[in-house]
């Protein structure tokens, strides 16, 4: 997989136009390349050519009203969720069901998540997955371990209630797979991570690193050459292809380590630095300690462990049916 995201990729669409034609040898089952946007530069000729393709796309959004989005509407920018739904009214072929939605979760939407997933079901969205602000300053705007582990279970207790049915929230069915198989599929809950395993970010400088999630220029080289030599020998990218639950602390003296991931290594760096990498980033841990016990006594309810396991393996399913 090959994403594409920034800010914002359509600002180069010419660029990402040759990449395509140049790789268009690849089937999508071999080369699948998505964009992550806003969609606000999207016309009809783009969007012709992102399907002639089979091009992926993913949209930014923090909710499904102004007030949630408002953190994305710097400036004389319009509400992004508006913005989506005229493009689907006014743009031929752009269809709710061949579009993911990513929320980024933080104190100015943590409380309405069920709702904005009630709302977007609604609307005929069939996926949406979470990202959760990081710290890169104060925690202004960071929501707490306490409230994002809250707000996931009410989501849970939603789809458990098959209020939430037809949507996929594919990052809580990836915790959910994770929890009960010991796997997802999904790179980032792996331990180790992807992050300089199977994930490698290319910059818009060219510099190359093991994951667009490390925030910091000690993991990242000048072209592929330095950094496949780097995976061998740089003390900073050895130190994260070692990082693993089995010797990380408190990892490995953890009692829901067999389900956990230690903490995105991104999230590590911006707490303790580039030094710290084989530390946890201490919020993370603390929310994902709540969400896994919760999914474990979740799991363990009649009737709804069942609920929530039969919804998560048929949207699995789904997925790699509808998969591009």
């Amino acid at each position: 997989m090959l994403l594409c995201h920034g800010g914002e990729p359509l600002l180069e669409f010419e660029e990402i136009q040759d990449l395509v034609l140049a790789y268009k040898h690849f089937t999508p089952d071999r080369l699948f390349i998505t964009l992550q946007t806003n969609l606000s530069l999207l016309d009809q000729p783009k969007l012709d050519f992102i399907q002639e393709h089979r091009i992926g796309i993913c949209i930014s959004v923090d909710g499904h009203t102004s007030e949630l989005n408002k953190l994305r509407m710097t400036g004389a920018r319009s509400d992004p969720y508006q913005l989506l739904r005229n493009k689907i009214r006014d743009l031929q072929g752009l269809r709710t069901d061949r579009l993911g939605l990513l929320m980024t979760v933080g104190k100015h939407n943590v409380n309405e998540l069920t709702d904005s997933l009630l709302a977007f079901q609604d609307d005929g969205f069939i996926s949406v997955s979470f990202s959760f602000m990081q710290n890169s300053g104060s925690d202004e705007y960071r929501a707490s371990p306490e409230e994002l582990v809250a707000s996931l279970v009410s989501v849970t207790r939603a789809i458990a209630e098959k209020k939430i049915n037809s949507l996929a929230c594919m990052t809580l069915i990836q915790w959910v797979m994770r929890i009960v198989h010991g796997q997802s599929g999904f790179v980032c809950l792996g331990s180790p991570c992807g992050a300089g395993h199977s994930v490698a970010a290319v910059l818009a400088d060219g510099d190359i690193g093991p994951c667009d999630s490390v925030y910091s220029n000690d993991f990242f080289h000048g072209d592929v050459d330095q950094y496949l030599r780097g995976l061998e020998s740089d003390p900073h990218l050895m130190a994260l292809r070692e990082r693993n639950i089995r010797n990380l602390h408190p990892c490995s003296a953890c009692d829901i380590r067999p389900y956990c991931n230690g903490t995105c290594p991104g999230s590590a760096v911006l707490e303790h630095g580039s030094e710290g990498i084989q530390s946890v980033d201490s919020h993370q841990c603390a929310f994902q300690y709540g969400l896994i016990r919760e999914l474990l006594w979740i799991l363990c309810e009649p009737g709804t462990g069942l609920q929530l396991f039969r919804y998560c393996k048929r949207h699995m399913r789904e997925k790699k049916k509808h998969a591009y």
